[in-house]
Parts: structure tokens; sequence; C-alpha cells
């Protein structure tokens, strides 16, 4: 479609114009990266792990009753990089997003239908 004039290396440079593609790519990378990772079960966590599992585990998607749907969500998540707002009444969903905006790696708010509503 671009002739080979839009390279990987020209998308990871210009977050600014391929929003969307960063967007998904933040949240997919972590979403993986988080799945990966073996929860420690049995014992006590040790201060390091409590650490790991206070930013892997609003990623993680796995387990009974968890993270169904989560990789629709996301791609949805991806189409909120070009406005202002997105709107989910999925609470862990807007955690990830605000995670990615406190570190200024996404530009929008996430807010709940309510939070619109009211």
């Amino acid at each position: 479609m671009s002739d080979g004039t839009i390279t990987p290396e020209r998308i990871v440079a210009a977050p600014a114009r391929f929003k969307a593609t960063h967007v998904l790519a933040h949240l997919d990378w972590r979403l993986c990266l988080a799945n990966s990772v073996e929860r420690v079960a049995g014992r006590p966590l040790t201060s390091a792990e409590r650490a790991q599992e206070e930013v892997l585990g609003v990623w993680r998607t796995k387990g009974k009753g968890k993270g169904e749907g989560t990789w629709y969500d996301t791609y949805i998540a991806g189409t909120a990089a070009y406005a202002d707002f997105f709107i989910s009444d999925d609470g862990g969903q807007r955690r990830r997003c605000e995670f990615l905006r406190q570190r200024h790696l996404v530009t929008f708010t996430s807010i709940s239908l309510n939070e619109v509503l009211r």
C-alpha cells in the first residue's frame, strides 16, 4: 500500500502521525508480557515480586472470569488514539489506558459512561 515508503522505523519515529498503531502496540505488548510471566503462588511475595505484581497485575487477563473480550477492547481503545476521551465501563481497560496516559504514551483520558452523563 505504501510502496515501501512507510517502514517500521518511520512508524516508530512518528507516534503523533501513527497514534493508533502506537496505542495498539503498547497495549498488546504489555498484555502479552504480563500473561507470559508466571504468578507466584503458595508463598508470601517478596518486595520485588510485590512491585512486579503491582505493574503486571493491571495487565493480566488469564484466569477464570478474567480477560473476556480484552483483545477486542484493546482494538477499540486503539481507535481512541485520535480522540480526547476513551469511554468504557470496563474498569480494567480504563486502568490499563490510564497507566499508559500517566507515562505520556497516549493522549486521551479514560472515563466511564456515568462520568460522561453527569
